[in-house]
């Protein structure tokens, strides 16, 4: 991970923010233009953050990260004597000794956001459809200002610190997406971010071999709110069963969102592969994401916008130009249409993909190939079984991953499974014609993207049939 920082700044100031000592022969007034954890991307004026992860300890890359052009490099204090003596002599006045380099680039990026005193700081969560809502609001709020937006997967607790030095004094509004897996998590997001609105867009078991329970996700995702000083807005889904315990006790405005409570709201039609056709206020509009869940999304960021006074038009204009995010719900089109839903995947939201393609009219077969859902601990096999109990509407199903092959039992007559997609892959391949209507929908560890690309070359390379 990599950011071009918005508004340099110098070593003494990081140095001085971070309470660490500079090398007495370093050039303080020199300028930082980029930090990032990965020494392979980083280049001249860049700051290096050394992180220790499952399989790699960032300190063993700090010479390629100086070789590269980084201006400074951070070093954990217990790292320090080992560090001096691997490195040149002329890079130790490039290291500044900090008690634990996480922790100093969330101080470091917290002190980058409170610089932005202009700015009004959005942050989203939730289980399930954090990313199409912080899509939709980012999108009618640049209708009107400049916004900046959380990319990508910049939405954990390594990405969020190293991608808010993409902010400018040009933005008017930022929004954050904020996402945890473990206890702690979201809290450390929140004092990085002092959110002004915070939206949650539902409670899921997503996480929770990690959390242990839906009760321990709820308090998790609660503490996106802990730095509110009163002034703040909490936006809640009107029907979300821990509505009560998520508005207790916050210290702000707590604005319900759904059909009941969204402003303008009037009706909804679903178009299926098409997207929605949302009447709001006198007007309609068309949202290209497939899918009633996306309702529920749409809603919390029309809420939001109109909460900050965007414009009726800037709503509808902002609406009609989002685009499915990569591997969330894209329709990809040929001689065999794709639903290609496999950037994430846990129990609510899959069963939401498989409603949705139970319903969807089809001119041809339906094809469904399931990925395993990852981070359920000992709740995976049953959320397995589960998913495989609701499986019904389609003429043949595919499943990759451990957990799957688990939860089927051995072999059955219409499924075809495997560990990988390329287990699967040719089996599926000859088995499409024109006309059929195929599901990924998976986590995005398993891979099942490769499959839309075998399709997509089959189709380009003499028909759907390899």
């Amino acid at each position: 991970m990599n950011s071009v920082v918005g508004v340099p700044f110098t070593m003494r100031t990081a140095a001085a923010c971070l309470g660490g000592a500079l090398h007495p022969q370093c050039d303080e007034r020199e300028i930082i233009t980029s930090v990032s954890i990965d020494s392979r991307a980083i280049g001249q004026g860049g700051l290096f953050v050394p992180l220790v992860g499952r399989y790699a300890d960032g300190h063993d890359y700090i010479q390629q990260a100086l070789d590269a052009g980084a201006l400074l490099a951070l070093a954990a204090e217990d790292q320090a004597e080992r560090i001096f003596g691997q490195i040149g002599r002329s890079y130790q006045q490039r290291i500044l000794i900090v008690d634990d380099p996480l922790l100093a680039l969330h101080r470091l990026a917290r002190w980058y956001v409170d610089r932005r005193d202009r700015l009004v700081k959005i942050a989203v969560t939730g289980s399930n459809g954090k990313t199409t809502t912080k899509e939709i609001l980012a999108s009618i709020l640049e209708c009107e200002y400049p916004v900046f937006k959380t990319a990508g997967n910049y939405n954990s607790v390594i990405g969020v610190p190293v991608g808010v030095f993409g902010l400018t004094d040009e933005h008017r509004y930022a929004v954050f997406e904020l996402a945890m897996s473990e206890r702690g998590e979201m809290a450390a997001l929140a004092r990085i971010v002092f959110p002004d609105v915070a939206v949650l867009t539902n409670i899921g078991v997503a996480h929770i071999g990690n959390i242990g329970s839906q009760q321990g996700i709820a308090e998790e995702k609660k503490a996106i709110f802990s730095c509110f000083t009163g002034r703040q807005r909490a936006f809640l889904p009107e029907d979300e069963p821990y509505y009560d315990f998520l508005a207790e006790g916050v210290h702000g405005q707590v604005v319900p969102f759904g059909v009941h409570h969204t402003p303008g709201y009037r009706a909804v039609e679903d178009l299926g592969l098409d997207g929605l056709r949302l009447r709001w206020g006198d007007r309609e509009v068309v949202f290209a994401l497939p899918g009633m869940h996306n309702l529920s999304n749409l809603l919390a960021a029309v809420s939001v916008a109109v909460e900050l006074g965007a414009a009726p038009e800037s709503v509808l204009q902002g609406i009609a130009r989002v685009q499915a995010p990569f591997g969330r719900g894209q329709i990809l089109r040929g001689e065999v249409t794709i639903i290609q839903d496999c950037y994430n995947a846990n129990p609510d939201s899959m069963l939401a993909a498989l409603e949705f393609f139970r319903a969807v009219p089809a001119t041809g077969r339906k094809i469904a190939v399931l990925g395993d859902m990852r981070e359920l601990g000992e709740t995976a096999g049953n959320e397995h079984r589960r998913i495989l109990a609701e499986v019904a509407g389609c003429d043949r199903l595919f499943l990759v991953g451990e957990e799957f092959l688990r939860a089927a039992g051995g072999s059955h007559p219409d499924r075809d499974m495997g560990s990988s997609p390329a287990d699967i892959v040719d089996e599926l391949l000859a088995y499409l014609k024109p006309g059929d209507l195929v599901l990924l929908k998976g986590s995005r560890g398993v891979g099942l993207e490769v499959i839309s690309e075998r399709i997509q070359h089959a189709q380009q390379f003499g028909g759907a049939r390899c």
